[in-house]
């Protein structure tokens, strides 16, 4: 099992930054690296219980994964558990308002099966470049709009 965390400022209100990711479904394949669709598979409203499944693609093969909502409390914690058979994980999105701007940090812990437990060591250092790299897509495409 292993750690990773990234942060980032996005010169955005606190609501506009929490509604984006959080909007899983439609949002998820645009600024996470490799999520190829992302579906809710409970019914409205968004909060503790919701569940997705979707489909990544992660070292050339095709994931299937579910995800689970956790922790929701808007605008400032987010968060959820997804399993595959690859690794699962959880996440924690905490968000802080900085005036007109909004700080970001992601917590995420990774637990690889199978053969993946032996690329532990290299999977740390993925994950922790892929957290970076999808917020600052996420930094990109909300700063856009």
């Amino acid at each position: 099992m292993f750690r990773a965390v990234a942060s980032v400022t996005i010169n955005r209100p606190i609501d506009d930054v929490f509604a984006y990711p959080v909007a899983l479904d439609p949002h998820l394949p645009e600024w996470a690296s490799g999520v190829l669709s992302a579906r809710r598979t409970t019914p409205e409203p968004l909060g503790v219980g919701t569940r997705l499944a979707g489909t990544s693609k992660v070292l050339g093969r095709l994931l299937s994964w579910q995800y689970t909502v956790t922790t929701f409390g808007p605008p400032t914690t987010f968060g959820g558990a997804m399993h595959s058979a690859a690794f699962d994980f959880t996440e924690l999105y905490t968000l802080e308002a900085l005036g007109s701007s909004t700080r970001i940090d992601q917590r995420t812990q990774v637990q690889p099966q199978g053969l993946f437990r032996l690329l532990e060591p290299l999977m740390a250092m993925a994950i922790q470049r892929l957290l970076a790299s999808d917020l600052g897509r996420l930094n990109w495409r909300l700063e856009a709009t």
